[in-house]
């Protein structure tokens, strides 16, 4: 296709002129000094821009227009001043002008217009009309009939030869929705119109100026003097002028068409321009303020009465998507299956106005309708997972939008779906089937202009009927069936929810009758724990072994136990003075339980990740400090010397755990060092992190013991549990400690030369 980018980056709002039939003056305020005039004002007034440049306002308009003039530029709003009727000193005669006020770049912009005064019956006429285009209009129940409408007003009221309402769809292409034609012009009603006809700038002032005028296609433009704006240095901005210059492009565009003379209406709604009602004319002529304003009013009044019907016809669509969303959430009322049943409801379909469905939850995989086969659903669903961003996505073009979704063409041309939650286990997908669709142009849409040997773009010259299959495509999703499909999400998690807290009563009601049953045994359980735990203390490693693993074994059902009776004796539950003093016995027996075996499930407490880790940004001579502080009563009683020789270094890490394995590896170093000697807790920083040692000079630890040490129960000699009071568990404490922040922990040590433990923590870098 041909580079557009040259029309599309023209700059139509500084043409630096005017259409020649008019007059555009340039004022300072307030004093009212022309300072640019078009070259226009000898054709039309008799007289040159050099006359005019420099000079007041007051000599066109004589003194006492311009104190009226300034008394209502002081006191009033230029829009409502427009249109102002002036006398203008022209040569040979005064003459009267339709005058209109706006402003821009720091200058007030004047524009004239000589009057096509209306006769006295032909203005009552014209009142007749306009009246019963507005009565009509407002009668009107559909959009098509209220198109059509406005296409006879307009071409009443104006007299052109063809009236056509141009729409706007989401990639700005036009389609004629509605025409009225005078005999012998061609129709293109229904026809087809690419986007870069009217390029994006164009469409920008289309939207900020509801009017746009064009005279006579081969008038000259009549150039700005000077052609810059003396405040900015700049060409002035015509935007807001009603009698800029067209584009030579546009300008060709038209003559192609046949047209001499043009006006344009703006459809906006919402600030959005959404279509134009355009005029064509094959004679050039102007056309009547009052005329014009007419015109301007109905296309704000078919603009809002668009707007009112596109929302009857929402809300419509609103209300039966609410009720088979309704009917759908009602039908999975006391039902177990939640994924089956969604899919059996006979109004997922119509709940997104779809033609197939796939309900997709941890694993499961339902299809309704028209669908691709199972193996697709679960590719798209895999990459809905790990690219959607939000809880929605929609497309009528999937093939486009997912490349994993090439050859679906024939199955799903569309996809809206849904995750529920905010994870992607639980899905709902919607399918549409392709929509062949015969799409009629305004000539080829993709020969769209020409470039000569200038380099001057030229538009396309034919605008003959050219038919185009649109296929891979479904219908879009509207904006309410995509707010449907989140409203039923909402309606699905709330489901979801219910059932999830059904499930957890009906538990909690088995837990209850659990109690019920073992609460005969409980004093008897509690008595033969509390002989366990005596048994414990004075038996040999191996009775130690099998206090932890019962313990152990106890400690999840007791939890279990003790929630649940903790539940009971909440204000949740209604519950009689017996089963009350009955809970009560049971969770002073689980709270006691609990206690006495909380010390020996520590280890796996950390193992199984079920303490958290409380990160914190600590400096690790502080840690250090706080060690020697808490246990240097213990060195002392040993004649022990603790020294720090760490490096500022800043570590991340949970102070109270770290703290505990550093006070634990410092008792063990005092445990097993000779009197009067001395402990050294030193640090350094490595790529890997901070690294901790504890070195002490004490008897050291065997080659064949230095990876054992770190396992439960694992002793160096049998004797160290009765002769240094240690139960084989701290080194596998410090162990998981450690690796719960990420680092390691090791020994070296040499027999009678003492031991140096080490372990690693995260270093914060600055």
């Amino acid at each position: 296709l041909l580079d557009l980018s040259q029309c599309a980056d023209e700059k139509i709002q500084f043409s630096g002129g005017i259409q020649p039939h008019g007059v555009l003056i340039a004022l300072t305020e307030p004093d009212l000094s022309i300072v640019q005039a078009s070259d226009s004002v000898f054709t039309v007034f008799g007289t040159t821009h050099q006359e005019l440049v420099g000079q007041p306002l007051q000599a066109l308009i004589g003194e006492e227009q311009q104190i009226r003039l300034l008394q209502d530029l002081s006191t009033r709003e230029l829009f409502e001043l427009n249109p102002l009727r002036l006398r203008i000193s022209c040569k040979p005669d005064p003459k009267e002008f339709d005058a209109v006020f706006h402003r821009v770049d720091g200058l007030l912009i004047l524009e004239l217009e000589a009057p096509t005064t209306l006769q006295p019956v032909e203005s009552l006429e014209f009142f007749r009309t306009s009246n019963e285009a507005v009565r009509q209009i407002l009668a009107c129940n559909s959009r098509q009939e209220l198109l059509q409408s406005v296409a006879d007003f307009v071409q009443k009221l104006t007299g052109f030869d063809r009236v056509m309402i141009y729409l706007f769809d989401r990639e700005w292409n036009g389609i004629v929705a509605a025409e009225c034609l005078t005999e012998g012009m061609v129709s293109y009603l229904g026809l087809h119109f690419p986007a870069s006809d009217i390029p994006a700038q164009a469409r920008e002032l289309y939207r900020r100026n509801r009017l746009r005028l064009l005279v006579d296609v081969d008038a000259k433009p009549s150039p700005m003097v000077p052609a810059d704006n003396p405040l900015t240095g700049a060409p002035i901005d015509l935007s807001g002028s009603i009698l800029r210059s067209m584009s030579p492009v546009h300008i060709e565009y038209l003559k192609n068409m046949g047209v001499a003379a043009s006006m344009s209406l703006s459809l906006i709604s919402n600030d959005q321009l959404k279509g134009l009602i355009c005029c064509h004319q094959v004679s050039a002529g102007p056309v009547d303020y009052a005329v014009r304003q007419a015109c301007e009013f109905l296309s704000l009044l078919v603009s809002l009465q668009m707007d009112t019907l596109e929302e009857r016809d929402n809300y419509k669509r609103v209300l039966e998507l609410k009720d088979s969303r309704k009917e759908l959430l009602l039908h999975l009322c006391g039902q177990d299956d939640l994924p089956l049943a969604i899919a059996g409801s006979g109004k997922l379909l119509e709940a997104a106005g779809a033609a197939g469905a796939a309900v997709v939850w941890d694993g499961q995989c339902f299809l309704t309708g028209k669908t691709p086969d199972l193996a697709r659903v679960t590719e798209l669903v895999m990459h809905l997972s790990e690219n959607m961003v939000g809880p929605i996505f929609s497309s009528s073009e999937l093939s486009k939008s997912i490349d994993s979704a090439q050859g679906l063409e024939t199955s799903a041309c569309g996809l809206l779906a849904i995750r529920i939650g905010t994870t992607g286990s639980k899905w709902i997908l919607w399918f549409r089937q392709n929509q062949v669709q015969e799409v009629s142009w305004a000539g080829n849409p993709d020969k769209l202009a020409s470039i000569d040997a200038d380099m001057r773009i030229h538009p396309r010259k034919s605008f003959d009927l050219w038919k185009e299959n649109v296929v891979s495509k479904s219908v879009p999703w509207s904006d309410c069936e995509i707010q449907s499909a989140l409203e039923l999400r909402t309606g699905l998690l709330d489901a979801a929810l219910s059932m999830a807290e059904k499930m957890r009563s009906q538990d909690f009601k088995n837990q209850v009758h659990k109690l019920s049953a073992l609460n005969s045994e409980l004093e008897l359980v509690a008595e033969q724990l509390r002989q366990a735990r005596d048994a414990a203390q004075s038996a040999s490693l191996r009775k130690s072994e099998m206090v932890s693993v019962v313990s152990h074994d106890l400690r999840a059902p007791l939890t279990s136990i003790s929630g649940a009776l903790s539940l009971l004796a909440s204000d949740l539950y209604e519950v009689s003075s017996e089963e009350a003093d009955l809970v009560r016995i049971a969770r002073n027996g689980t709270t006691y339980l609990l206690k006495l075996i909380e010390d020996l499930l520590n280890l796996d407490s950390l193992e199984s990740g079920i303490i958290e880790i409380e990160r914190v940004e600590l400096p690790i001579s502080e840690l250090v400090n706080d060690a020697f502080y808490l246990i240097r009563s213990i060195a002392d009683k040993s004649e022990i010397e603790l020294v720090s020789m760490v490096q500022p270094a800043t570590v991340s890490l949970d102070r109270d755990r770290i703290l505990q394995v550093l006070i634990n590896l410092i008792s063990n170093a005092i445990k097993f060092s000779p009197r009067k000697s001395r402990i050294v807790v030193s640090s350094t920083t490595t790529d890997e992190g901070t690294v901790i040692k504890v070195t002490d000079e004490g008897r050291g630890i065997p080659e064949e013991f230095r990876e054992s040490i770190f396992q439960r129960f694992k002793q160096v000699e049998i004797a160290d549990r009765t002769d240094k009071g240690g139960t084989g568990l701290g080194l596998s404490i410090c162990k998981s400690m450690v690796e719960a922040h990420g680092g390691r922990i090791d020994v070296q040590s040499q027999l009678n030369g003492g031991s140096t433990f080490r372990f690693t923590l995260p270093t914060v870098k600055e």
